[in-house]
């Protein structure tokens, strides 16, 4: 995105997950590109669930073609290995790439409530978009002539800096005219999401299940070192909890199909079966 100058039609094709790409985190920063001018028009188009691949899918086989052949017991060993492929270049993350945009967005705009997963096409035009005191958002199933286009106004109620200007009609309008210049002003105090590191549970299986029978030379690096005994214990406890919950199922289970057979009997025994 660059700062002088507005770019085109921008168009990009997701898949359906939801907990990665169709949700409202995603669907606000479709409307932060256009309401700020980054974009004339912007098109998030989600896949149709069971018609998603594309040719971004293909390249995931490009990186099989190495890493399948070797032992990779580093994350810096997978980096080189999957880098050898000429069609493909891995940038390594480092936290300070990780953005707090959710809460930063949630400040300006509104909930997609009900409107994410039977929707595929979401639209925002700068030049469209905004009508009177709405930032409107064109939602349809499909571009099939019977899905016809469903408006959401991507504006939040008492979004954070409109209580800068006065309550009234024109004070409304003067918030919302302004709010491109106090979305770009405000965008330097998005916070980075902190790195939580290695989930508990796989520190423990990585130190207890696979450090034994790595070679020696790689029980050093961070992935297979020890967790504290509180991280054993947590994870004990949780696998306990786990486990006794399974009982539990299983004897719930239980008890109605017995509860099911002893129907079957008895309607047997009446009908004469």
């Amino acid at each position: 995105m660059r700062e002088d100058s507005i770019g085109g039609e921008l168009n990009i094709i997701f898949d359906n997950c939801s907990g990665q790409n169709k949700n409202n985190t995603v669907l606000k920063m479709l409307v932060l590109l256009t309401e700020l001018g980054y974009f004339k028009k912007v098109n998030f188009i989600f896949l149709v669930v069971g018609h998603t691949k594309n040719a971004a899918d293909h390249l995931f086989n490009a990186l099989k073609v190495e890493y399948r052949k070797k032992n990779l017991f580093t994350m810096e060993a997978l980096v080189e290995c999957l880098n050898v492929s000429d069609s493909i270049t891995v940038h390594t993350p480092i936290e300070a790439d990780f953005l707090d945009y959710d809460t930063f967005l949630n400040r300006y705009y509104s909930e997609f409530a009900k409107k994410v997963k039977q929707n595929h096409i979401f639209s925002c035009s700068s030049t469209t978009s905004k009508h009177k005191n709405n930032y409107n958002v064109q939602l349809r199933e499909s571009n099939l002539p019977e899905h016809g286009i469903v408006l959401h106004n991507a504006i939040k109620k008492g979004f954070t800096g409109r209580n800068k200007y006065s309550k009234d009609s024109k004070g409304l309008k003067e918030a919302i005219d302004n709010r491109p210049k106090d979305i770009k002003n405000a965008m330097s105090e998005i916070k980075p999401i902190v790195a939580t590191g290695i989930n508990i549970f796989k520190q423990v299986e990585m130190f207890a299940k696979y450090r034994p029978i790595i070679p020696f030379a790689y029980k050093c690096d961070d992935l297979y070192q020890k967790p504290s005994q509180k991280m054993f214990n947590t994870v004990k406890q949780e696998k306990q909890k786990r486990a006794n919950l399974r009982v539990e199922l299983n004897e719930m289970k239980n008890k109605v199909q017995r509860k099911v057979d002893i129907k079957k009997k008895i309607d047997n025994i009446a009908f004469a079966k």
